[in-house]
């Protein structure tokens, strides 16, 4: 395999180890990634025990890494036979050289691919430190989100207590039994289980 600059060339040898010829042989590549296959090699009859170069030629369009795979197929009498061949990574930074450019020049390419490094990012924070010190915190740990998971537990435990409490004076449309439905269904979402409204006291009987 040959990388220059944007072009891969993909060489093959194929050696014909039985005692018979390989009748209509091609070499069946595909990519995967920015990598493009122009033209598919010619099938070919491969005599007994004897070698042949298949050659391929690949354009790159990124630098990202991209991946070759194929196989060898030839014709049988009642079949197909084929040699599945092992996947090639092809990583471009691995065969770019260090160069130099005028400034002129970095800026011009660089303004090519203004997709790649510009992000919109909206937020109340104006001061370009405090927002990088912010962007650059460290991930919560596992027991930080358990204690904030008990933190809101206990919370909407004590809002369904509230409307518990409040239940014998408001009906079932109102704002606060609304509430009280959604605290319960927030609480069974994390895993834990409302507590029991209590029985009415008193004489009321005013409906649900």
């Amino acid at each position: 395999m040959t990388v220059h600059e944007y072009d891969i060339i993909l060489d093959v040898m194929v050696i014909n180890q039985t005692d018979e010829t390989l009748q209509n042989l091609s070499v069946e590549l595909s990519t995967v990634g920015d990598l493009r296959l122009c033209g598919r090699p010619q099938a070919t009859n491969l005599a007994a025990h004897s070698t042949r170069n298949i050659s391929a030629n690949i354009k790159v369009s990124s630098t990202e890494t991209g991946i070759i795979f194929g196989s060898i197929v030839w014709d049988e009498k009642t079949d197909q036979g084929n040699v599945i061949l092992n996947d090639i990574h092809i990583d471009i930074m691995d065969y770019i050289s260090p160069a130099s450019c005028s400034e002129l020049s970095f800026r011009s390419m660089w303004a090519e691919f203004e997709w790649e490094n510009k992000v919109a990012i909206n937020t109340a924070i104006d001061d370009e430190h405090e927002y990088r010190e912010r962007v650059t915190q460290p991930a919560p740990s596992q027991e930080d989100l358990l204690e904030l998971k008990r933190t809101l537990a206990a919370t909407l435990g004590q809002a369904d207590r509230s409307a518990a409490a409040l239940a014998p004076f408001v009906t079932a449309g109102s704002p606060v039994r609304r509430l009280q439905e959604l605290t319960r269904r927030n609480l069974q979402l994390h895993g834990h289980e409302p507590p029991q409204t209590p029985p009415r006291s008193g004489g009321y009987l005013g409906p649900d």
